[in-house]
C-alpha cells in the first residue's frame, strides 16, 4: 500500500533563517515527523517544500533537504573571549523617529493617482472635433491594462514551460500534486498571499488534496501596534485568503484558536473548517553541563550565575520596556540578563538595553546566542521573567519549570493558560506594571533557596516534540 505524502512547507525558512519562534516549531516539528516516518509501520512519508515567486521558478517544488539546522552564532569565532558574549554598546545605533514619508497611491500608468486625475480633468477641456483627448486618455489606460493582464499571463506560461526545463542538476523539482496529499503550512510567507493562495486555489482544484494551516497567534490583527505596518497588513491578507481553501486549522494553544475564531467572525470569512488545537512540546536538556565548556569559556560566563533572565526576540509586544522601568524601582543589586535577537524595531528596543545607565553593572544583553548557552543560562539563572504583552504560547515559562526555576510572569490570559494547563508555579506581576515587577524581582531575590525542583510526574506530563508531531499525525488520520 503507498505511504500517504505529508508535504512540509518551508518557504520562509528556506528563504531565511532567523530563529523565529515560528521556525522553531517547523523545525522541531518536521524533525519528529521525519523520525517517525522512518519507523517500520509508518504509513507515511515527509516531504520539504517551498514555494517559489521569483526569477525563473513559479509554483511548488520539493527541497533537496530541509533547512532545520540553525545558523551558527556570528560570535562563534570568538566564542571564548570573556566580553564576547554580550552586546557591545556600538551595535546599536540612536533610534530615529519615523517620519511620514508616505507618497500617493500609483496609478496603473506609475504615477500619483491624483496627477492622473489632474491630467484627465484637464484633458476634457481640449477636443479637436470629435476626437476628445479625455477619452482617447481613458482608451489609453484600457489598452494598458488589458496589455499587462496578458503580459502576466504569458509570463506565467513560460515559467511554467522554464521550470519544466533541465536546467541544472541540483535544480528544485516541482511538486506533482496528489489528491491523497496532506499539505502543512507550518512557516509560509505572509506577504505572498495573493500569489500563494491564487497558485494553490489552482492545484488544489484540480488535485482537491487537503490544506493544513497552522495558526500561531491574531497579534498582528488584535494587537497591530506590535508589528510593523507591512506585516498587518500581509497578515491579514494571508489568513483572509486562508479560509477559502484550509481544510483545518491547527492552533498552537486554546488562546490562539479563539483569537482564530474571533478573527474569522469579524471579518464574515468561512468557519466551517475544522479548527484543532496542537499539543506544544518541549525538549530543553537538562543533562547540559558546565564542564563541558572551555575554562575559559566558563570564566565569561560568571554574571549568569543567579541573574534574573529574560528570554525572548527584541521586539515591542515582548514588554522590555517594562523591564528597564523597573529598574528605577529597584534597590537591590539583581543582575537582569536579555537573550534574544533584534526583532520588529530591534534596534530602538537594544539601544534602550545597552545604553542604559545600567548596562554592564546590573543589566546585560545577548543577542546572539547558541542553544548550548542559553541551556547553561537556564540552569545558572535564580529566576525566568516573561514580561511579553502577547504572545500566542509561552514557552519560556516550560523551560524554566523544567530546570527548576521560578517564574515571573505579566499576568495575560496565555501565560495563564500555560500555568494552568501544567501545573506550574508562577509569580504574577500586575499587567505590565513596573513597580509590581520590582517588587517580585525583591522578594524572590531575598529568598535564600531558589530552586524549585522538577516533580517527576511533571517532567513526565510535560510533552515533547515527538508528543507535538504524534498530535499532528492523530489530526492529519482523524480528518483524512
Amino acid at each position: 500500500m503507498p505511504k500517504t505524502r505529508i508535504l512540509f512547507d518551508f518557504s520562509s525558512l528556506s528563504e531565511q533563517n532567523i530563529q523565529t519562534g515560528i521556525q522553531r516549531v517547523a523545525r522541531r516539528l518536521y524533525e519528529e515527523l521525519h523520525i517517525l516516518s522512518n519507523e517500520a509501520e509508518a504509513n507515511f512519508e515527509v516531504v520539504p517544500v517551498t514555494y517559489k515567486s521569483s526569477g525563473i521558478l513559479q509554483g511548488f517544488f520539493q527541497l533537496p533537504f530541509a533547512p532545520i539546522n540553525p545558523p551558527a552564532p556570528k560570535s562563534a569565532a570568538i566564542y571564548n573571549q570573556p566580553l564576547e558574549i554580550f552586546a557591545h554598546p556600538e551595535s546599536y545605533s540612536p533610534p530615529i523617529e519615523a517620519s511620514d514619508s508616505s507618497q500617493g497611491r500609483k496609478s496603473v500608468l506609475g504615477v500619483n493617482r491624483m496627477a492622473t486625475l489632474k491630467l484627465y480633468q484637464a484633458l476634457k477641456k481640449i477636443s479637436f472635433g470629435i476626437i476628445r483627448l479625455d477619452t482617447l486618455f481613458l482608451g489609453l489606460i484600457s489598452l494598458y491594462r488589458s496589455a499587462r493582464v496578458l503580459f502576466f499571463k504569458l509570463k506565467r506560461s513560460l515559467l511554467i514551460l522554464l521550470n519544466q526545463l533541465p536546467l541544472s542538476g541540483n535544480r528544485l523539482n516541482p511538486i506533482k500534486f496528489k489528491r491523497s496529499d496532506q499539505l502543512i503550512l507550518a512557516d509560509t510567507p505572509w506577504e505572498q498571499a495573493h500569489s500563494f493562495w491564487g497558485e494553490l486555489g489552482i492545484r488544489q482544484k484540480k488535485y482537491s488534496f487537503q490544506i493544513y494551516t497552522i495558526f500561531y497567534d491574531a497579534i498582528p490583527y488584535f494587537n497591530g501596534d506590535f508589528c510593523h505596518p507591512s506585516i498587518v497588513c500581509s497578515w491579514q491578507n494571508f489568513f483572509t485568503a486562508s479560509a477559502r481553501l484550509t481544510s483545518c486549522y491547527i492552533s498552537i494553544s486554546k488562546q490562539s484558536n479563539t483569537e482564530l475564531e474571533s478573527f474569522l467572525k469579524h471579518e464574515n470569512l468561512f468557519q466551517g473548517a475544522p479548527r484543532k488545537v496542537l499539543i506544544m512540546g518541549s525538549d530543553l536538556n537538562t543533562d547540559i553541563k558546565d564542564k563541558s565548556l572551555p575554562p575559559r569559556q566558563l570564566d565569561s560566563h560568571q554574571t549568569l550565575n543567579n541573574c534574573f533572565l529574560v528570554v525572548g526576540t527584541l521586539e515591542r509586544r515582548k514588554g522590555h520596556d517594562v523591564l528597564l522601568e523597573s529598574l528605577a524601582h529597584l534597590k537591590i543589586p539583581a543582575s537582569i540578563i536579555v537573550i534574544g535577537r533584534p526583532g520588529y524595531d530591534g534596534n530602538r528596543i537594544g539601544h534602550g538595553i545597552v545604553h542604559h545607565l545600567d548596562y554592564g553593572k546590573r543589566l546585560f544583553l545577548i543577542d546572539d546566542c547558541p542553544d548550548d548557552l542559553l541551556q547553561i543560562a537556564y540552569s545558572r539563572c535564580r529566576a525566568v521573567i516573561c514580561p511579553s504583552r502577547a504572545e500566542g504560547f509561552g514557552l519560556p515559562l516550560i523551560e524554566a519549570a523544567i530546570k527548576g526555576k521560578k517564574i515571573i510572569a505579566n499576568d495575560i490570559p496565555i501565560f495563564r493558560e500555560v500555568a494552568n494547563d501544567y501545573s506550574l508555579q508562577v509569580d504574577f506581576y500586575a499587567n505590565n506594571c513596573p513597580k509590581s515587577l520590582a517588587n517580585v524581582i525583591t522578594i524572590i531575590s531575598k529568598e535564600e533557596n531558589n530552586a524549585i525542583e522538577p516533580r517527576a510526574s511533571m517532567l513526565k506530563s510535560v510533552p515533547t516534540w515527538r508528543d507535538s508531531a504524534k498530535s499532528v499525525l492523530a489530526i492529519l488520520n482523524e480528518l483524512r
